[in-house]
């Protein structure tokens, strides 16, 4: 793909560093820095229109997890969530979110996020909103697990 090895090596010690980020609790955010998108998969996780927004105020937002998704996370959702069915229809969530838990999170005034509508996934109808953090926020900013009704 490139003619320079150089870059090549470089470009792959970037994408390692970008992978790791929310998965391993490696933060970016801690010494100022800000947090970068993952690489290209070919999955589209928005139908229609997305929007960048700094958030002009503290907001807050919420985040369903569970099981394989851990309680602080990029994903989030403006909206309450009713139940553990809804949110896995509506949000589409991966098979490895059990969605037993939501939790309320402040997002801090300054934070910048895309918002939009979730894309079908996973033989899932999708057509939530879904907030995607363009930067990592403190893990004390996500409050304690609710427990969701199961589906």
């Amino acid at each position: 793909m490139y003619a320079n090895s150089a870059a090549s090596s470089s470009l792959g010690r970037v994408g390692n560093w970008i992978s790791s980020l929310w998965t391993d609790g490696a933060s970016a955010a801690g010494s100022g820095g800000t947090r970068l998108l993952a690489s290209y998969t070919g999955y589209q996780p928005w139908a229609g229109e997305i929007r960048s927004v700094t958030a002009a105020s503290d907001t807050t937002m919420y985040r369903v997890w569970g099981g394989g998704s851990r309680q602080a996370g990029p994903w989030l959702s403006p909206v309450p969530p009713t139940s553990a069915a809804a949110a896995t229809e509506s949000l589409a969530l991966p098979t490895a979110n059990t969605a037993q838990f939501y939790s309320e999170v402040l997002v801090p005034a300054g934070t910048r996020y895309q918002i939009g509508t979730a894309a079908a996934a996973n033989d899932l109808r999708g057509g939530g909103v879904q907030v995607q953090l363009l930067e990592q926020i403190p893990n004390g900013n996500f409050g304690p697990g609710i427990a969701l009704p199961p589906p």
